[in-house]
C-alpha cells in the first residue's frame, strides 16, 4: 500500500513544481507563441508593463474579428484597436504612460470583457481591469514606510431598512488602537455601480490618508465608507430588489429624477432612503463603537459621482450635522429640462434654477455660510457626464453668494481624478 501513496505524492510534487514554474515566469513575460497549455492555447501575459512605462495588453480570441481597448488607460482618446497574431492572440502597446493606476477593458466583436489574465480588477458591477504604471518612487497613493491605519469591515443591521444586514468599511488612523484619543469623522461615498470597497481597493483612500497624516498635511481622522445602494451586504443573503436603493430618490410627483448632467436635480425637501440610514443607523453606530468627536465641526461628508450628489443633498440639507461638505464630479442636473420644445413662435422656457434642489441652504445663505467650514465641489474639465451640471450649479451657487470652493482639474469621470481630489481636500478638513 505504501508504493501507490509514494507515487501519488510524487505526482503531486511534479504538478506543484510545474505550477510554480508557470507562476515564476512573471508578469513581464511575453505571450508564448505556439506553447499550448493542455489544449488551452498559447500562454498569454497581460498586462505587461515595461521599464519605459509602455504597457502591452493581450487577449486570446482566435475566432474574433475585431478587438479594441477602452477605459482610463486611453485618456480622452478613442478606443485603440488590437492586432491578432498567428496564434489568435490580440495585442496592443500603449504609452509611455504617466505613473498612475488605470482601468481598462476589451470589446471583442461588440462584447465588453475584462482582462482574463490579471486578478487586479475594480470591484464593481462592471469589474473593469486595472493596471499600475509605477513611477520612479512611491506615488501619493502608494503604501510607503510610514505608520499605517487599519481598514475594518463592519457588518450591521439597519433598523431603517427593517433589519437588513449591511456592510461598510471604516478606516481608523495610525495608533488608533494604542491610545484613547477621539477623532473627527469623514463619511465618504462611492459612485454608481460601486460599493463599499471602491474607495480602498481602487481609490486607495487608506494609503492616501496614511501619507498625508505622516507628512503632517492632514488631521488624523476616521473615514466611514458605506454602501449607498440599499441592498443586503454581499455574501450575507439574497439581494434586495432595485427599488430598495436609496441614493437616487424619486421626485415628489413620483417621477424618476433626471439623469446625471441632463436635467434638473431632484428636490431635497425630504430625506431619501440612504440619508435616513446614514442619520439613523450608520452615524449612531460609529459614534457608539468608535472614539469620535461629535458635532458638525467634527463631521464631514463627501462622495464621488452618484455619491457626490448624495453628499451635496444630504450635507446641505443637514448643516446641523455637517460643516464640511464636498462633492467630486457630482451627479447633479444641468438645470435644463428635457420636456417638449416650445410652440412655434414662443420664447423658450427659462431653465430651472439648479439651486432649487437645495432649499435648506438657499433659505438662509448667509446663515449657511457662517456654519460651513468648507463647501467644495471638484470636477474634471473633460468629464462628459457631469461637467456641464457641476459648472451650472457651482456658477448659480456663487452668483447667489454661497461660499463655495469650486475647482476644475484635468481629467474625465475617472478614479484618477478622485484620488487626486481626496489628496487635495483632505488637508482642508477639521482645521
Amino acid at each position: 500500500m505504501k508504493k501507490p501513496m509514494v507515487l501519488a505524492f510524487s505526482a503531486a510534487l511534479l504538478c506543484a513544481a510545474a505550477l510554480a514554474q508557470e507562476a515564476g515566469r512573471g508578469a513581464a513575460a511575453p505571450a508564448a507563441a505556439g506553447r499550448g497549455g493542455g489544449g488551452r492555447g498559447p500562454a498569454v501575459v497581460s498586462p505587461e508593463v515595461r521599464p519605459d512605462r509602455t504597457v502591452t495588453l493581450r487577449i486570446l480570441a482566435p475566432k474574433a474579428t475585431a478587438v479594441t481597448v477602452s477605459g482610463e488607460i486611453m485618456g480622452t482618446n478613442l478606443p485603440a484597436a488590437l492586432t491578432k497574431d498567428d496564434n489568435g492572440v490580440w495585442s496592443v502597446t500603449l504609452g509611455p504612460l504617466e505613473p498612475e493606476i488605470y482601468s481598462y477593458g476589451f470589446t471583442v466583436d461588440g462584447m465588453t470583457v475584462n482582462d482574463q489574465r490579471t486578478s487586479y480588477v475594480k470591484p464593481s458591477s462592471s469589474y473593469t481591469s486595472q493596471v499600475v504604471v509605477p513611477g520612479d518612487g512611491p506615488q501619493f497613493y502608494d503604501a510607503r514606510p510610514a505608520p499605517h491605519g487599519d481598514v475594518r469591515i463592519v457588518t450591521y443591521e439597519a433598523k431603517t431598512l427593517g433589519g437588513m444586514t449591511r456592510r461598510m468599511r471604516v478606516y481608523t488612523p495610525p495608533d488608533y488602537d494604542s491610545g484613547n484619543k477621539k477623532y473627527p469623522v469623514l463619511y465618504l461615498f462611492h459612485g454608481a455601480g460601486d460599493w463599499d470597497v471602491a474607495w480602498t481597493d481602487v481609490g486607495r483612500a487608506n494609503f492616501i490618508l496614511d501619507n498625508l497624516i505622516a507628512d503632517g498635511k492632514a488631521k488624523p481622522m476616521i473615514v466611514v465608507m458605506p454602501s449607498i445602494f440599499q441592498q443586503a451586504a454581499l455574501g450575507t443573503g439574497a439581494m434586495a430588489p432595485a427599488a430598495g436603493r436609496g441614493a437616487i430618490p424619486a421626485t415628489p410627483g413620483g417621477a424618476a429624477p433626471a439623469a446625471a448632467g441632463r436635467g434638473a436635480a431632484p428636490a431635497a425637501s425630504q430625506d431619501d432612503g440612504f440619508t435616513k440610514e446614514l442619520l439613523g443607523d450608520i452615524m449612531p453606530l460609529i459614534q457608539t463603537r468608535y472614539r469620535v468627536l461629535t458635532g458638525p465641526d467634527n463631521t464631514a461628508i463627501a462622495g464621488l459621482s452618484m455619491g457626490g450628489g448624495q453628499s451635496l443633498r444630504t450635507g446641505l440639507a443637514h448643516l446641523e450635522k455637517f460643516h464640511y461638505v464636498v462633492g467630486l464630479s457630482s451627479a447633479v442636473g444641468m438645470g435644463g429640462g428635457r420636456g417638449a420644445p416650445p410652440a412655434a413662435g414662443a420664447a423658450p422656457a427659462a431653465p430651472p434654477d439648479p439651486t432649487a434642489a437645495y432649499p435648506a441652504l438657499m433659505a438662509d445663505v448667509q446663515g449657511a455660510n457662517r456654519k460651513l467650514k468648507l463647501f467644495a465641489m471638484y470636477c474634471g474639465k473633460q468629464d462628459p457626464l457631469v461637467y456641464a451640471g457641476n459648472k451650472a450649479l457651482s456658477s448659480a451657487f456663487l452668483a447667489k453668494g454661497v461660499n463655495l470652493k469650486y475647482t476644475e482639474t484635468d481629467g474625465a469621470h475617472w478614479f484618477i481624478v478622485w484620488r487626486r481630489n481626496l489628496r487635495d481636500f483632505a488637508p482642508l478638513l477639521f482645521r
